[in-house]
């Protein structure tokens, strides 16, 4: 599931958990920021992996990377600098 924001997606957790725990047998437990698509997701795990922080430092590496050649490549095309 996504939410726009942290408050939305622990609103969802408080009034929700119970229920979920019903139905599937896992607990949502605490929400977090997704780097991927920029929105809020549920979780039953307690805390962060050392995994899934290391994934997502990957993820954000990966994408500093693309966004510096994209900004190479531009700026080897035009000149963002006014001409004085």
């Amino acid at each position: 599931m996504l939410f726009e924001t942290e408050k939305k997606a622990e609103t969802f957790i408080k009034f929700n958990s119970d229920e979920i725990a019903e139905e599937t047998g896992y607990k949502p437990e605490r929400s977090y920021f997704c780097t991927y698509c920029g929105g809020w997701h549920i979780t039953k795990e307690r805390t962060k992996s050392a995994k899934s922080v290391e994934t997502g430092t990957k993820k954000q590496s990966k994408i500093i990377k693309i966004i510096n050649r994209f900004l190479l490549y531009v700026c080897s095309k035009t000149s963002f600098l006014p001409h004085l």
